[in-house]
C-alpha cells in the first residue's frame, strides 16, 4: 500500500517535528487544565450550595462567554485608525 505522505529532510524537518511538539505541548496543557476545572466542580458546587438546575445554568453560562471572548479579541485587534 503505496502512501501520500513526503518525509521532510533538511531544515524543513526541523521545522516540521517542532511544529509537531508545539502543537502536543498545547493539547497536553489543555487537557491538564480541563481535567483540573472538572474535577474541582463537585467542590465549588458544594461551596456555593448550587442545586443542578443552578450548576448547569453556570457552566452554560461560561461556555457561552467563551464565543463572544473571542470574537470581541478578534474586534479588538484591528487597528483604530
Amino acid at each position: 500500500m503505496a502512501s501520500d505522505v513526503t518525509i521532510a529532510r533538511g531544515p524543513r524537518a526541523a521545522t516540521t517535528r517542532l511544529t509537531r511538539w508545539a502543537v502536543l505541548a498545547v493539547f497536553f496543557i489543555n487537557g491538564a487544565v480541563v481535567a483540573s476545572y472538572v474535577a474541582h466542580i463537585p467542590y465549588l458546587k458544594a461551596r456555593f450550595g448550587l442545586n443542578d438546575g443552578q450548576l448547569g445554568l453556570t457552566l452554560l453560562a461560561v461556555a457561552g462567554g467563551v464565543g463572544p471572548g473571542t470574537a470581541s479579541g478578534r474586534r479588538a485587534d484591528r487597528p483604530v485608525w
